[in-house]
């Protein structure tokens, strides 16, 4: 069937009009049924739909079109019920206003809504979680990448001192008692007969000046605490210069800096700035979990190697 001729059967309340191959509906086809008020015109091969063709039906409330492969709609009033195919068969639908003739698409909102909550979510977990997923990748990259920075053949068993702590006075009461126990549950390989902390470990038969100078020359790394004790620490400042202008006269990154606390920029002595500056190798103590468990990896891993430079620090 490809046409109508206009329908004279008056009284219907309800018409079922589906599969019947319905490709066009001329003006004025339904002008005589006023008291239809619902039509269902699914499963046909319509097309273009105007108000034209439904010109006298006053009462109609719904109008069913799904699966009728529709292409255009047309004129019809705002309180028509239309219930089409939710995406059109992919064709494009022009001159139709889908806030007024039908309702909100509830997928999409409720879509958009998960999507735009799991986000939140996401990333408030992520941060929570931000020093276990730091750890993680940590080792990813290792496993992944690894280490190719040129190195020095030498490892800390051919030094004299595996490791040189170097710390200001205030700080010496947590250096021994904390950070110590620290090293050694953490670097098992350096064992603390070979660990210099403090003036207690330096070697006897020379001045102090003299010991702490032989004890940075013959240790595999120094490793500088800098806290707001360090700022105004001249004894401090002196043995950090001491070991800068050693790691330039090797040129080996032998000095490695840990911050017990965070310090205002303003405030760090020049020689810490400038090795800063200069993308030297620090870390940021912490007693949260992850974040510790990352701080002893990456720290493990810099005290088990010396990477060769190829400039100095100005001092």
């Amino acid at each position: 069937m490809n046409d109508f001729a206009p329908l004279t059967t008056a009284n219907i309340s309800r018409m079922k009009m589906s599969r019947n191959n319905i490709v066009y509906i001329s003006y004025g086809t339904f002008e005589r049924l006023k008291h239809v008020k619902q039509l269902d015109l699914d499963n046909n091969n319509l097309k273009d739909l105007t108000l034209d063709a439904f010109l006298g039906m006053d009462s109609l409330e719904y109008l069913n079109l799904n699966i009728s492969n529709i292409v255009r709609i047309r004129g019809f009033r705002s309180n028509t019920t239309l219930r089409v195919p939710p995406l059109f068969a992919g064709k494009s639908i022009l001159e139709f206003n889908p806030d007024k003739a039908c309702g909100p698409n509830l997928t999409v909102y409720i879509t958009a809504s998960t999507l735009v909550l799991s986000c939140i979510i996401g990333s408030v977990l992520a941060w929570r979680n931000r020093w276990w997923l730091n750890y993680k990748c940590f080792h990813l990259r290792l496993l992944i990448i690894g280490y190719y920075e040129m190195e020095d053949a030498r490892e800390h068993q051919d030094y004299r001192y595996d490791l040189n702590i170097i710390f200001p006075d205030e700080d010496e009461g947590w250096v021994l008692e904390e950070f110590m126990l620290a090293v050694q549950e953490h670097l098992p390989d350096f064992p603390r007969n070979r660990i210099v902390c403090g003036d207690d470990d330096l070697p006897l038969g020379s001045t102090r000046f003299d010991a702490i100078d032989r004890v940075i020359e013959n240790s595999f790394k120094n490793l500088v605490i800098v806290s707001n004790a360090s700022v105004d620490d001249a004894n401090y400042l002196m043995m950090l210069q001491m070991a800068v202008a050693h790691m330039n006269d090797v040129q080996l990154e032998n000095v490695v800096m840990v911050f017990r606390e965070d310090i205002p920029d303003n405030q760090l002595p020049y020689l810490v700035r400038l090795f800063l500056s200069k993308n030297k190798p620090y870390f940021q103590w912490s007693e949260e979990r992850y974040q510790e468990m990352l701080f002893w990896e990456r720290l493990a891993k810099t005290l088990t190697r010396n990477k060769k430079i190829n400039g100095v620090l100005p001092l």
